[in-house]
């Protein structure tokens, strides 16, 4: 999983089912955010655009930790305190947002990858004629 470090603070990024319903509703879904994402043209918008979805991101980060402590694991898991959309509008500036774009992307590439899992084979190795 991507992480980012924020004021010495390490946020695991997370493209989630939930979170791509808010990308939808945003921009269009998967297929506009490479535009939205870029601002349209405009550098502006395109900062503002990559710390919103930088929360969006996090938020989903904590959601998906807890979810597999607690379903996954069979542990409990305490929520962890971060910043959504909103406070990291205020918490970051506009230089050290667009540092932010490129573990967004990678996040959102990584969460996009597909595993398939498969049972194992039913007859031992070698067991098929060749």
């Amino acid at each position: 999983m991507v992480k980012v470090t924020i004021r010495g603070k390490e946020f695991p990024l997370c493209l989630t089912v939930a979170a791509l319903d808010k990308i939808n509703a945003k921009c269009g879904g998967l297929n506009g955010l490479h535009e939205w994402l870029g601002g349209n043209g405009s550098t502006s918008a395109a900062i503002c655009n990559a710390a919103w979805l930088l929360g969006v991101m996090i938020e989903e980060g904590e959601e998906n930790r807890l979810i597999e402590a607690r379903f996954v694991k069979s542990s409990k898991a305490e929520r962890k305190l971060v910043p959504d959309s909103e406070a990291l509008s205020h918490l970051l500036t506009p230089g050290s947002a667009k540092r932010y774009i490129a573990d967004v992307w990678k996040a959102v590439n990584e969460s996009l990858v597909q595993t398939i899992e498969a049972e194992n084979p039913k007859n031992g190795e070698n067991a098929e004629q060749k």
